[in-house]
């Protein structure tokens, strides 16, 4: 029997729906020699360092850098994770061969072989290698195997790297959190990308504003008005409306260069995983990560091709199955007069073998959803990667462009009016196809750009009258705060920072993180208050401020180090690196980070104090955790004040009106059966703990006292 081992439940089942495996079982599939199962993602992983040591670790402990580091199963409250690896070891160690069938990248791989080797199985495995869970794909895909080992110098870069995050994530946040007194994550990309929050925050708050002037005229024909914008900016006032003295003394302008010429813009390359990202967020608001969870649910549904991929071009051995796509789509949506021009014209730009990597760029899938069976949001992603598809495959667009330069007696430089007439729109009628274009905030560049787009009046070389002098009044644009789009585009091209042009090289496409990662770092950013979302911009918190400024010059901060780090891995891959040598050289890394950690001076601030003093001691801080208030010492005192009363979350707002006032107004609780109530609440000066106060009910509830979670 052959087992497949794929890495969720709902890739598995489409597997074995393709390969004849239909006979559900507990925790996989069987049929026609084949039984299909199924990992939850990273279902084996490194132990931490507590459970190497079988013991809490203490701030002498640290380094702690172990050249083996034993493996686990992810633990669960209801021990699933735990039950579908025992039905996988002994599928495993029953079969006659095994295939990988988890996502094809270094992510997928090491899943795969992290499984593998921790069950102890030393039968052949194949592996599976496909960039869609379309039926046609899983056929070819399984009619064309390969060899399992092939992948070793993936799966060897991946297990470097998750060593490589263990030594240094786990080690200088164990550092962190003793030297704190509280909990504090440090890692090789999600601080580096604090950094650059911080960073630009700085520039844009320190930044001042300078006002500058640009004299504009209204050129007067018989054809039309053409408006004329001198070229050149004034920062001093007094310059600008000397000029405007000079203009006003003349009323006579020289057309003196007509310059028409026929432009193109040039179809958008296919759609990564970042420029995805960065295009949902621009145009829905939806963060990095939560566009990353809608496509994979379209990939996981067939909809769409692999989602976390670094290219933006496909295979040339695609082009017949493409161009086939491309056919259908024109069917299926009815817009086959859109799409005859395409199969015509066959464009064969967006193939090109030498700029895909593991795999090719996003697009839809022949398995056309029903759009009114999609949410809005995972339908905006869809149609999106639809558009972009059609958009890669259209024309150029092409536009007359001209530009009229004239000439005021006195002064040199000239006044310039541009416009254009759109010849044809090639792939631009595309664009807005399926989706209503978004409004966003106008910026002086739209503004150029709606200028320059407007038609001119034919005008021929000579003098003209001018009226209207004007000086337009603007100033310097702070760098803007960043946002998911912008902070993916920094973590992709960190490059540009660092002067080493190997590493400029080797961070080509990759940056701070990958595709697969750069929306969960976010996520993990914001979920552990480093960072805060205000609508779609990122600011820093109070505590990502402090992190920053704690470990100022430390290299941890450098998108040096994920360069270098990315160079070493890659070579490894490619069979040229030596894998004991570069965990020598992280470790050795590892080592210095701790050591400067442990010796480094304390936060400024601590977002577990209140600004209360313990109501039980009255000596004291009043602390907090996710769970509840207690006294900062814990020894003595023991003080405990749960945050969850009867299903309203205690804040702190809550909480000082309860400690200052005695009462807090109009909270909102349940009864035992989940029915929701509002009530007053009160603090207890006796026992130090929530009452509830009702007043004018008949609900049943009185005054209780609250002595447990």
């Amino acid at each position: 029997m052959k087992v497949v081992l794929a890495e969720k439940p709902s890739v598995a089942k489409s597997i074995a729906e393709v390969i004849g495996a239909r006979e559900r079982k507990n925790g996989y599939f069987e049929g026609n020699g084949y039984q299909v199962t199924w990992a939850f993602g990273h279902l084996v992983m490194l132990s931490s360092p507590e459970e190497v040591l079988g013991r809490k670790i203490e701030n002498e402990d640290l380094p702690f850098l172990p050249d083996d580091i034993p493996l686990k199963i992810k633990k669960d409250k209801e021990g699933t994770s735990k039950k579908q690896y025992e039905i996988i070891k002994k599928l495993f160690n029953e079969s006659s061969e095994v295939i990988c069938a988890t996502d094809a990248g270094r992510e997928g791989e090491l899943i795969f072989r992290l499984i593998y080797e921790h069950a102890k199985c030393k039968k052949p495995f194949k592996r599976l290698w496909i960039s869609s869970v379309n039926s046609d794909v899983i056929k070819n895909g399984f009619n064309n195997l390969l060899d399992g080992r092939d992948k070793d110098g993936l799966y060897l870069g991946g297990k470097l790297r998750q060593k490589a995050d263990w030594y240094l994530g786990f080690n200088s946040s164990i550092a962190m959190t003793k030297n704190n007194g509280f909990l504090l994550r440090i890692g090789r990309v999600k601080t580096p990308t604090l950094f650059l929050v911080v960073k630009r925050f700085l520039e844009n708050k320190g930044f001042k504003p300078q006002k500058f002037f640009v004299p504009k005229v209204s050129v007067i024909s018989e054809k039309g008005d053409v408006v004329a914008t001198y070229q050149e900016k004034f920062f001093n006032q007094e310059e600008a409306s000397h000029l405007l003295n000079i203009m006003s003394n003349n009323n006579r302008i020289d057309l003196r260069e007509i310059e028409k010429k026929e432009t193109s813009s040039t179809p958008p390359a296919l759609f990564n995983l970042a420029e995805l990202q960065k295009k949902c967020n621009k145009d829905f608001g939806y963060t990095a990560d939560e566009t990353l969870t809608y496509l994979q649910v379209l990939y996981e549904s067939g909809f769409v091709t692999y989602p976390r991929t670094d290219s933006r071009f496909l295979n040339e051995e695609m082009k017949e199955e493409v161009f086939k796509l491309i056919e259908d789509i024109g069917v299926f949506f009815n817009i086959q007069d859109l799409t005859v021009p395409l199969l015509l014209h066959k464009s064969t730009k967006p193939f090109n073998n030498e700029k895909v990597t593991d795999h090719h760029a996003i697009i839809p899938t022949g398995n056309m959803p029903i759009l009114a069976q999609l949410d809005d949001k995972k339908k905006n992603v869809y149609l999106t990667i639809l558009s972009a598809t059609l958009q890669s495959f259209g024309s150029k667009e092409l536009k007359n462009v001209t530009t009229y330069t004239f000439f005021i007696d006195g002064i040199q430089i000239p006044f310039l009016a541009k416009g254009s007439v759109v010849i044809n729109k090639g792939y631009t009628i595309f664009k807005d196809l399926f989706l209503e274009k978004t409004k966003s905030k106008v910026t002086d560049e739209d503004i150029e750009s709606e200028e320059s787009d407007k038609q001119l009046p034919e005008l021929e070389k000579g003098n003209y009258n001018y009226k209207n002098a004007a000086l337009t009044e603007s100033q310097t644009s702070a760098p803007p705060l960043l946002n998911d789009a912008s902070l993916i585009t920094l973590m992709e091209t960190c490059g540009k920072d660092i002067q080493d042009e190997e590493l400029k090289e080797v961070l080509k496409g990759k940056g701070i993180g990958t595709s697969a990662t750069r929306g969960g770092i976010i996520k993990e950013l914001v979920d552990g208050e480093y960072i805060e979302r205000k609508g779609k911009t990122l600011l820093p918190t109070k505590l990502g401020f402090e992190v920053i400024k704690s470990l100022n010059g430390q290299k941890i901060l450098s998108a040096e180090l994920t360069g270098e780090w990315e160079s070493a891995i890659t070579d490894i891959e490619n069979g040229k690196g030596n894998a004991a040598e570069f965990q020598e050289n992280i470790k050795s890394f590892a080592y210095e980070i701790t050591q400067q950690i442990k010796s480094s001076p304390k936060l400024g601030y601590n977002p577990n104090e209140t600004s209360h003093v313990c109501p039980q001691c009255k000596k004291g801080k009043l602390m907090q955790n996710k769970f509840y208030y207690h006294c900062e010492d814990d020894h003595n005192c023991k003080y405990k004040l749960y945050k969850n009363f009867r299903g309203q979350n205690i804040t702190e707002k809550r909480l000082s009106d309860l400690l200052t006032k005695g009462i807090s107004l109009s909270a909102k609780c349940k009864t035992q059966d989940n029915k929701s109530y509002t009530i007053d609440l009160i603090f207890n000066k006796e026992t130090n703990q929530i009452e509830t106060q009702q007043k004018n009910t008949n609900s049943g509830f009185g005054k209780k006292k609250f002595n447990k979670k």
